[in-house]
């Protein structure tokens, strides 16, 4: 089974787009996906009480990633670093049982660098929790030029990229 998270809340979000393009791709490539949207987390999640006390939907979402092979990270750049809401995210996860899995990042951003900074502070948190990283991140800069008004893909190159890259995640999930 392949997760994917799409690791914002903002709506209109680029990096929703790119991870929905990217669970397309899963869908034909594999009938085993599910998708993960933070936009969809209840305001309980919030609350300081959820530390303790795990709302409904983050068990759901969390047990889904307990029984994920792979987890793939769509993730956009905010100030440098990982959105604070995939960082709440993952601190209401299941420790250590959730990060023993492989992961892969995706980050998007609308400068030149595609994201470099998140991608890099989500390897290393994910890493020094346990997670295993796929080597063969995806930086995807000037996302906004990517996709036309009806949100579909115009860039083929990017969509190359994303087949080959989910391609060969899940070659690397197979592996033990």
């Amino acid at each position: 089974m392949i997760e994917i998270i799409i690791s914002t809340m903002r709506h209109g979000a680029f990096s929703r787009k790119v991870g929905n393009e990217v669970f397309n791709i899963y869908k034909i490539l594999t009938n085993d996906v599910g998708l993960i949207d933070l936009k969809d987390l209840p305001k309980e999640a919030f609350l300081a009480d959820a530390y303790d006390d795990r709302p409904r939907a983050i068990k759901e979402f969390s047990d889904r990633l307990l029984k994920a092979d792979g987890v793939v990270v769509v993730i956009p750049e905010y100030n440098s670093g990982v959105p604070g809401v995939m960082k709440h995210f993952i601190d209401l996860w299941k420790f250590p049982e959730t990060f023993n899995r492989k992961f892969t990042i995706i980050s998007v951003s609308s400068g030149a660098f595609g994201g470099i900074r998140a991608s890099g502070h989500l390897g290393e948190i994910l890493l020094n929790r346990g997670g295993l990283i796929f080597p063969q991140k995806i930086l995807i800069p000037n996302v906004e030029s990517l996709f036309n008004e009806k949100d579909e893909m115009i860039s083929e190159k990017d969509k190359i990229r994303l087949e080959n890259h989910s391609k060969a995640f899940i070659e690397f999930v197979g592996k033990k």
